[in-house]
């Protein structure tokens, strides 16, 4: 059986940041997390540490009055936030055991409906592409039921608050080294599309292109080269490692901090809408550096 070779190309990341990848929005919710509420802003006005955007500080400070029970004064902050840039959906996204004082408010749910923001909140990310089958992940703000429909098979799933309204699609029935546009439904509702690209098959090879870095730190002005990534339309991206900068495995806060202000950016959301994604952890991600 003649074996053909298959080419891959790499797309090296650059690294995210300059002076270093704890930029002072993360650092200032680590001290929220050990209740150094003091010290919350110096931290965020660290000039030797990236500046993560007025939108961001503003979040910080909305995170630091709710863990102090002041509401009231949280409502202030985030739509400050809101009006630097920040999407509402991140204020429904979580923390959600620090942001349900704000969410319960009736100021807020009133401006909640005059918005009407998206139900999707994170996602779609394609992930576990095969010559023949891939996943799509979504997370919602609400209890909801996904359905991805396309030129394949895949069975509606549901998310809850057990896996924090997350869920993974499984698609099935597909052919190697073809292009799958898919739609993501909410409750019915058509929230997003993305494309799927298999790989080609183990028995006849083919060509494929492979992106890779790593140290993604986080500062706004260079989330674009998500999309300089997107670009070169990699079959998959795989992620080397220190994804998100969080040094603070035991405090929930900080992860979900991290990750979720990422998984938010719009430039992540379409790489991860077209792209297949892999990672493995390094220090930053679960340890303490």
């Amino acid at each position: 059986m003649m074996i053909r070779i298959c080419f891959v190309a790499f797309l090296l990341l650059w690294p995210l940041t300059v002076c270093g990848q704890h930029d002072g929005a993360r650092n200032a919710v680590r001290k929220i997390a050990d209740g150094e509420f003091d010290q919350v802003e110096t931290a965020l006005k660290n000039e030797e540490k990236p500046f993560a955007g007025e939108a961001e500080s503003a979040f910080v400070q909305m995170l630091s009055l709710l863990a102090q029970d002041q509401p009231a004064a949280a409502l202030i902050k985030a739509r400050a936030a809101v009006d630097a840039g920040l999407p509402f959906e991140r204020l429904l996204a979580g923390p959600r055991s620090q942001l349900a004082k704000l969410n319960e408010l009736p100021e807020f749910q009133a401006w909640q409906k005059e918005l009407a923001p998206d139900v999707l909140v994170h996602g779609p990310m394609v992930g576990q592409v095969s010559d023949s089958g891939a996943a799509i992940w979504v997370r919602t703000s609400r209890a909801a039921t996904v359905s991805v429909t396309g030129d394949f098979e895949a069975q509606p799933q549901t998310t809850t608050e057990e896996s924090d309204f997350t869920t993974v699609v499984s698609l099935a029935g597909l052919q190697p080294s073809r292009e799958y546009p898919y739609t993501v439904l909410i409750d019915d509702e058509k929230v997003a599309e993305g494309i799927v690209r298999t790989v080609p098959s183990p028995q006849t090879g083919g060509k494929f292109v492979v992106g890779f870095g790593g140290g993604a730190g986080y500062v706004p002005a260079k989330e674009r080269i998500w999309d300089t990534i997107l670009k070169f339309e990699p079959h998959a991206f795989l992620m080397l490692g220190d994804n998100v900068y969080i040094d603070q495995p035991k405090r929930s806060l900080t992860q979900q901090y991290c990750y979720y202000r990422r998984q938010s950016r719009p430039e992540w959301k379409r790489l991860t809408a077209r792209t297949s994604i892999f990672s493995i952890w390094d220090d930053h991600d679960f340890g303490t550096d």
